[in-house]
Formats: structure tokens, sequence, C-alpha cells
């Protein structure tokens, strides 16, 4: 039985003259086409070749090409762990060793330190030793020299309250006049022109009238005058002994010592630099600022 004209147009389309409705609604073309399968083939065409001047067919670009896998595969990741564990012990490794070698540096350091400590410790010891040695012989030497002073001084005595000529111009010969004239007159010392001086002179002070210094020719005389000053008590003339500056300062001290002892009723006297309260010996030492016992000698 052979195929019906409805079969065949039901297979391949019904290809009939197109109505008003059915034409191609463009500003520029209507085409009718009749029916058939050339019919068919020339629409295709048509359409493909409108589709393309429209400009309304655009390349298919295909499905996207597959991306590289980010992840490595297992093997890789276990080499490139394999290499980081590779580089963190060799990282160790060399900071191990940086640090033995730093603190093999350190001890060095350490020991050449404490070895110049010691070395700073013996030589401020051995200075001090020499220091302290230095510091007695200084004191030794002021020692020395201040007896020495006192015994060039021993023949000199200080006369103060002699008057003193008003313009200030007084030859040798005219303090010995004056200091005979009161030695005669006031202290009653026989002979006292027979005493011989090796030179008087006033001294250099802001006292007024200024201190006389006698240089007795021979010590006894100089004995003489100063056991017979006691005749001067009660008058503006005074006679003492010259002494180094130092003495002077110690005997000053012990002066204000010997003025309370008396006060407490004590016996007591200064002899050179040293107090004797009730047969006990004392001197001042100025650098404490205080009064010490001693032992006379």
């Amino acid at each position: 039985m052979g195929v019906s004209i409805e079969t065949w147009r039901a297979r391949i389309g019904s290809f009939s003259q197109l109505r008003s409705k059915d034409k191609f609604k463009s500003p520029a073309i209507c085409i009718s086409l009749g029916h058939g399968v050339g019919s068919a083939i020339v629409r295709i065409v048509l359409l493909c070749s409108l589709l393309i001047v429209c400009g309304d067919v655009e390349s298919n670009p295909g499905p996207p090409p597959k991306t590289r896998a980010t992840a490595a595969e297992p093997g890789d990741q276990s080499q490139e762990l394999g290499e980081i564990k590779s580089l963190i012990t060799d990282l160790k490794q060399n900071i191990d060793v940086k640090f033995e070698t730093l603190n093999t540096k350190l001890d060095d350091l350490k020991n050449n330190l404490e070895a110049r400590v010691e070395e700073v410790a013996t030589e401020q010891t051995r200075l001090a030793e020499a220091q302290h040695e230095c510091i007695s012989k200084v004191e030794a030497i002021d020692r020395r020299v201040d007896v020495l002073e006192n015994q060039s001084r021993r023949d000199n005595l200080i006369f103060s309250g002699i008057p003193e000529a008003e313009d200030g111009k007084e030859t040798w010969e005219d303090c010995e006049r004056k200091v005979k004239d009161v030695i005669t007159n006031k202290m009653e010392i026989p002979n006292a022109d027979a005493i011989q001086f090796e030179r008087v002179h006033r001294l250099n002070t802001k006292a007024y009238p200024r201190p006389m210094i006698m240089k007795f020719s021979k010590f006894k005389e100089r004995e003489t005058v100063l056991r017979s000053s006691k005749k001067l008590k009660g008058s503006n003339l005074y006679i003492n002994e010259d002494f180094s500056p130092r003495v002077r300062s110690v005997r000053f001290k012990l002066r204000q010592c010997l003025k309370q002892a008396k006060q407490d009723g004590k016996n007591a006297y200064i002899r050179f630099d040293k107090l004797c309260v009730d047969n006990s010996w004392f001197t001042y030492d100025l650098n404490s600022d205080k009064l010490v016992s001693i032992h006379k000698i």
C-alpha cells in the first residue's frame, strides 16, 4: 500500500503559498515561496543569508577548554613536602651551628671579660696600696717638714702690742730699740742691752699695730725673755712663741680645751702641740676636728 499525500505532507511539511500574515515582515524584503522540497531548500538558504546579512549570527566558540588542574598530583605533593622538610632540616642545622658559634663567642668574651675584670681588680688593689703608701709618705714628709720648720723657729719670739710709727716706716734698728726698751722697763730684765738679736722686724699682717718677730742669737736669752713675759700680764703687750701654721692651729684648739679643763678644776697646761690634763696627754687632730688621747713622747 502506498503512502498517502497526507502522510507525506506530515513528514516533509506543508509549503503552501504564504498569506499576507506569513510573509517576512522586513522593511527591506518580503518573499513568498511556493510548495515543494525545492522551495524548502530555497527558504532555508534565504533565512541563513538574511541572518548573516543582519549580523545576528556569531561564531560558536564551542565548549570552554578544560582548565589545568591547580591541585598537584599526590606524587607531586609528597615530593614537595619532602623538599620542604629538607629545607626546614637544613635551616635548623644552620641555626644550631650559628647558635653554637654564638655561644662559643659569648663564652670566650665572658672569659676574656672575667680575666680583664680580675686584672683591673688586681691593678686597683695595687694602686690603692700605692696610694696609701704615697699618702703615708706625704704625711711623714709633712711631719718632718713641720718639725724642721718649728726647729728653725725655735729661736724666735713674737712681740705684740708695741706701738707702730704712724707713717709705718720703721727700720730694723728702730724695731730692736723699741723691743729692748720694753724688755728693760716693762719686764725688768737686767742687762737687756746685752741681748743680741739676729733681726727684729714687723710681720706683714692686717693687725695694727703689727706684731714684731724677734730672732735671738742665743737660745738661752730667748728663754729668759719668754719666762719674764709673765710680768706683762694686765698690759696690752704679749709675747708668744713662733710656731708653724699647723702647730698654731693645734694650739688654738688646745687653748679652748685648756680653758674648759681649768673651769672643771683640773690641772692642765699646754706644751708645744700637746695638752696635759691631770697627767693625761692629748693633742688635736685637725683632720677629724676632735681631741685625741696620746702617749707622751
